[in-house]
């Protein structure tokens, strides 16, 4: 009887034990899943801030890209408009010296109606020389640089010192950098430098070197070019554009 009563005991601690295992172990297999689906919970939120982050940063770009987009657009802007001011002026220029020929040329013939063969010549000439350059400066204008450059090389060449070489020799650096033949264009304005020294093109000449220097990413040839202009020409618009170019450089540490 008591050994009966011994066995039922154990039989029922063996039980008690058995249920308490066998609970823990599913209170912990429950935990195990919670911490898993935890987990997964964790980082499918990392996933979602990352990629609203990422989202972030593509719209900061494209913004940036937008905004430099729209920088070049204001730049090429003004880079035209500062083209047709030279021009305008160029065209002016012009204009007053033909009227101021064509008002001289009346009084000669009002005083002295009789002109000898070497004066009659020299002002077919000059005609023809303001001619030549009237037309390279009329498809320079039309935006035709190719057909430009040939012209003002045409000119040159016939009239290497006449009149408008100087600024026949920049429109020829002019064009060759509006078609970012940078190379080309220092050589051409170059010569407006050592030709054409005392030339109102030689501050115009200098700028443009710079510049041309500048998206050749000389660094150095291009500071000195603008530095050049501002030390010499200090209260001229070209000057104020080098001196701003220089300003430029310097905040990005070139």
């Amino acid at each position: 009887m008591i050994l009966s009563y011994c066995r039922f005991i154990l039989a029922s601690l063996c039980l008690s034990f058995f249920l308490a295992s066998s609970l823990a172990f599913a209170d912990e297999a429950a935990l195990e899943q919670r911490i898993v689906r935890l987990e997964r919970t964790l980082a499918s939120q990392r996933l979602v801030e990352m990629l609203r982050r990422i989202e972030a940063l593509q719209q900061d770009v494209q913004q940036m890209r937008g905004e430099q987009e729209e920088l070049n657009h204001n730049v090429e802007g003004i880079k035209k408009r500062q083209r047709d001011l030279y021009l305008d002026i160029d065209q002016r220029l012009l204009a007053l010296e033909q009227s101021g020929g064509a008002a001289a040329d009346a009084n000669n013939a009002a005083t002295n109606n009789k002109r000898n063969e070497g004066n009659t010549a020299t002002t077919t000439d000059n005609r023809k020389e303001l001619s030549e350059y009237q037309n390279a400066f009329e498809i320079l204008k039309a935006r035709r640089y190719d057909d430009a450059i040939i012209a003002f090389k045409s000119y040159v060449e016939r009239y290497p010192g006449g009149k408008y070489a100087a600024n026949a020799k920049y429109w020829l650096g002019e064009a060759n950098y509006v078609t970012r033949r940078f190379p080309v264009a220092i050589e051409e304005l170059n010569k407006v430098l050592n030709d054409h020294p005392e030339s109102k093109k030689v501050q115009d000449a200098l700028l443009k070197i710079g510049f041309s220097y500048y998206e050749l990413q000389q660094w150095p040839e291009a500071r000195a070019s603008l530095q050049r202009l501002v030390d010499a020409y200090p209260s001229s618009t070209a000057a104020k554009l080098a001196g701003k170019r220089i300003s430029q450089m310097d905040a990005d540490g070139r």
